[in-house]
């Protein structure tokens, strides 16, 4: 839709221009009047061609008027209708656990994967963290790398110590006022 409006503007531009161009070469005659209704009228054509076009497909629904589909070409793709909200949410979202990555990145920290649920439907409470899940890793400080003894059956997952976990808790739930029955650190 944005596409066909915006070749919609330059055809009215290009016309407007031409018929500046062609009223400024015209010599003072009699018919100068008659030559500048004409170009008038070229020019309210080009503003409401995408209305006449519709009206000629019989396609008369206030829908169709709002998408100027007339003036999309082969090498153009129909694009699914989008859903704001749902783009502005996943936006929110990912904005949330870059600042997330980044607070964590500050008490040494670093999160290798973040489930995060915010509220959708309530408009009173839109937007607000409703639970919190983070796999969080310590930094490793030093440029070697330890490999640790894995065992089938074992988990080596569990890299953090209670108070670690505590202190990702309570610091998160400052940040971000949330209870710290909806922070889970793994």
């Amino acid at each position: 839709m944005i596409y066909g409006i915006k070749i919609w503007a330059e055809k009215i531009v290009i016309v407007v221009i031409i018929c500046t161009i062609i009223e400024l070469i015209l010599p003072e005659t009699n018919n100068k009047k008659y030559i500048k209704t004409v170009m008038a009228l070229i020019i309210v054509y080009t503003i409401i061609s995408p209305i006449i076009s519709k009206i000629q497909n019989k396609d008369i629904s206030l829908n169709k008027y709002l998408s100027i589909d007339n003036y999309k070409t082969d090498t153009i793709e129909t694009i699914a209708p989008l859903d704001t909200n749902e783009l502005i949410e996943k936006a929110y979202i990912e904005k949330l656990k870059a600042d997330i990555c980044e607070n964590l990145k500050a008490l040494g920290f670093t999160a290798n994967n973040i489930d995060l649920v915010i509220e959708t439907e309530d408009e009173k409470i839109y937007g607000t963290i409703l639970s919190l899940k983070i796999y969080v890793e310590k930094k490793n400080n030093s440029n070697k790398i330890s490999i640790e003894k894995i065992e089938i059956g074992k988990s080596n997952n569990d890299n953090l110590t209670n108070e670690e976990k505590q202190e990702i808790i309570s610091y998160l739930s400052k940040i971000y006022d949330l209870d710290y029955k909806k922070i889970e650190v793994r």
